[in-house]
């Protein structure tokens, strides 16, 4: 059985945005984007673990903290509210 294209364009984008975070590991919109993906395809416990590890690089590179929307992502990981609306 196939996948739908979205599901495999929701693969190939994870793909992307995991190796773009490798490459520019403070860039918060990459993070941004990987986490609104992985919520898309319903799999929460890898968005917490992008969260918290963009958290730690950002901390600890850079003493800083993430930004209103990242917290935002965050708090739908946790209260399961994972569409956007």
């Amino acid at each position: 059985v196939a996948e739908p294209p979205r599901a495999v364009g929701r693969v190939v984008a994870v793909g992307l945005l995991e190796k773009l975070s490798v490459i520019d590991p403070y860039r918060e919109e990459t993070y941004c984007h990987l986490i609104e993906e992985y919520l898309a395809m319903g799999n929460d416990i890898a968005a917490s673990t992008v969260y918290k590890l963009y958290v730690e690089t950002i901390l600890r590179d850079m003493d800083c903290r993430p930004s209103v929307q990242m917290q935002n992502l965050y708090k739908r990981i946790l209260t399961g509210h994972t569409s956007r609306n």
